[in-house]
């Protein structure tokens, strides 16, 4: 059995013109579709704030990993403290 085409298909509009990739698009409009968020994250902090919680924290008996991320309850806990 074979496809058949509706005689009444919408009109085309526009250049149909084969343009290279990125050619419509102007600086600055263009739209995120994947990948990591950008704005609306929490900042990680800077390094040094990472080993001034991790001190913190073992010096008020939590454990906390010399490396890798620092558990959220920790930062609040640390944050509430000063």
């Amino acid at each position: 059995m074979r496809n058949r085409v509706p005689s009444q298909l919408p009109q085309l509009t526009g250049d149909c013109s084969i343009q290279p990739p990125g050619a419509r698009i102007r600086a600055g409009n263009a739209r995120r579709v994947g990948g990591r968020r950008i704005s609306g994250t929490q900042s990680a902090g800077s390094p040094s704030d990472a080993g001034k919680i991790r001190a913190w924290a073992n010096e008020h008996g939590y454990e906390v990993s010399e490396r890798g991320r620092i558990p959220k309850e920790i930062r609040e806990a640390y944050a509430a403290a000063h």
